[in-house]
């Protein structure tokens, strides 16, 4: 079965992402899977430069990181354009993964903040929702990411509203406790999940 988690920055999905993992399940990231397209693919590159300028490359010429994350994330604009530009292959290389991972897995998780943004959310058996209080998160980022708490605060305007992927999702995780209550919440979810095998007759899309 595939089970994907998602929510907005900050909000935990990764720290419920590898607690799953502890308990068996193969971890397929997407933001990884879309940082490995643009790194080898030269084609992607040069247009993410071409739309962006020379403000998101470091001193050998190539996308840095950092520097394209602080872009794409100052206006919904820019960062549409950017999804644009990844989202295709991005899209047909997590639905690649997943299909080798159903044949050899008995567990998959699929780590990604857009999954309802790229339309990922039908490749999984369920999904799950981490939630936590916008200034939880953006205290969260502050720390995470080296960046300013209104840069962070920008960058979680940006996303869908927490409560509309609630809304789609078979479970909702909050985490504003301790990691010793998120780790008990996350097992009794998937505990659930595993039980039943992955199916669901009442799932919101």
């Amino acid at each position: 079965m595939v089970i994907a988690v998602t929510g907005n920055t900050g909000g935990g999905k990764s720290a419920v992402t590898a607690h799953f993992a502890r308990w068996g399940a193969d971890v397929i990231d997407a933001d990884a899977v879309g940082r490995s397209i643009w790194q080898r693919d030269a084609d992607i590159r040069a247009r993410i430069i071409a739309a962006f300028g020379e403000e998101v490359t470091g001193d050998d010429g190539e996308v840095d990181r950092k520097k394209l994350g602080g872009v794409v994330f100052s206006s919904r604009d820019k960062l549409a354009r950017f999804d644009a530009i990844i989202q295709p292959a991005l899209r047909r290389e997590i639905a690649r993964l997943l299909e080798e991972a159903r044949r050899r897995e008995p567990v998959t998780v699929l780590d990604g903040a857009l999954l309802f943004e790229w339309d990922l959310s039908h490749l999984a058996d369920r999904v799950i929702v981490v939630t936590a209080p916008r200034e939880v998160r953006a205290a969260r980022i502050v720390t995470r990411d080296g960046i300013s708490i209104k840069e962070a605060r920008e960058r979680l305007r940006l996303q869908t509203p927490e409560e509309k992927k609630a809304g789609r999702a078979d479970f909702v995780i909050r985490n504003d406790g301790t990691p010793e209550e998120l780790a008990r919440e996350s097992r009794a979810v998937w505990e659930r999940i595993v039980s039943a095998g992955g199916k669901s007759n009442d799932r919101r899309e």
